[in-house]
């Protein structure tokens, strides 16, 4: 019995609390750091040879051209005319030089896009109804 109970007080005696911080510590040191999730939600990665275009004057425009095709390519050709225009129905609403919010400016931009959309539907209207009532006029 008092073998045991010098074990049990030489247990007791070892400061377990500062061996878990020490493995804690351990374990912190070995592990990646958690990043914050990126806004980007998609990667497309694309081919391109510059080589081929080496002392051409098109090799910008035929990397704009192929990085053009590609996201159309990924997303739906209509989808991606109309987030083109709406940044740039929405470019007058932007002031110049400053950090908006992501979520701000897709909520302007939808709006833009919005008015874009209704006038054109408005105006379409009336020209019909100009012409069917034979009010058009140039």
């Amino acid at each position: 019995a008092c073998f045991s109970t010098c074990i049990i007080l030489l247990v007791q005696m070892i400061p377990f609390t500062s061996i878990g911080n020490f493995f804690e510590h351990c374990q912190t040191c070995f592990t990646i750091p958690k990043t914050k999730k990126s806004a980007v939600n998609k990667h497309i990665f694309v081919e391109f040879n510059a080589w081929v275009y080496d002392g051409s004057d098109v090799l910008w425009a035929s990397l704009m051209e192929t990085l053009w095709t590609a996201v159309e390519r990924e997303y739906d050709p209509y989808t991606v005319q109309l987030h083109r225009a709406s940044i740039n129905l929405n470019l007058a609403n932007e002031p110049k030089g400053s950090d908006v919010p992501l979520p701000t400016k897709i909520k302007q931009r939808k709006l833009a896009l919005f008015k874009f959309k209704a006038s054109l539907y408005f105006s379409s209207v009336m020209s019909i109804a100009g012409i069917t009532l034979g009010l058009y006029f140039l």
